[in-house]
């Protein structure tokens, strides 16, 4: 069995250290890290505009990979926070909120076929 590879990253709605939005650039990351599962923070979800406003969809969809969100703030124009992205078969979601925290922090979590001992595609 191959070795699952994981990525946690803080994308910061696709904005730089150069302080362009740019989520052409983000998924190239991705992309080059070669993880199976990747873990994605401040994600912005906006229905409303241009496609790559809507960054779970645009960057799902530019990676190949399947989406799981996990929004912790609902905003008039969509959504904010976590994003799963995997390329492995997703059996099942949850998702939760933590009542402790002084603003909503969400985590949202997969279970794939990893756990079943199978290989990700």
């Amino acid at each position: 069995m191959q070795p699952i590879t994981a990525l946690s990253y803080n994308i910061h709605e696709c904005v730089g250290s150069d302080r362009r939005r740019d989520p052409t650039r983000v998924a190239q990351v991705i992309r080059d890290s070669g993880a199976q599962i990747i873990g994605l923070q401040e994600v912005h979800s906006d229905g409303t505009g241009a496609e790559e406003l809507h960054q779970m969809n645009y960057l799902a969809r530019a990676t190949g990979l399947q989406a799981v969100s996990g929004p912790s703030v609902e905003r008039r124009n969509g959504h904010y926070g976590n994003v799963l992205l995997t390329s492995c078969k997703i059996l099942a979601v949850t998702k939760s909120i933590s009542p402790i925290a002084a603003e909503n922090r969400a985590a949202p979590s997969m279970r794939t076929s990893t756990w079943l001992a199978k290989r990700c595609v």
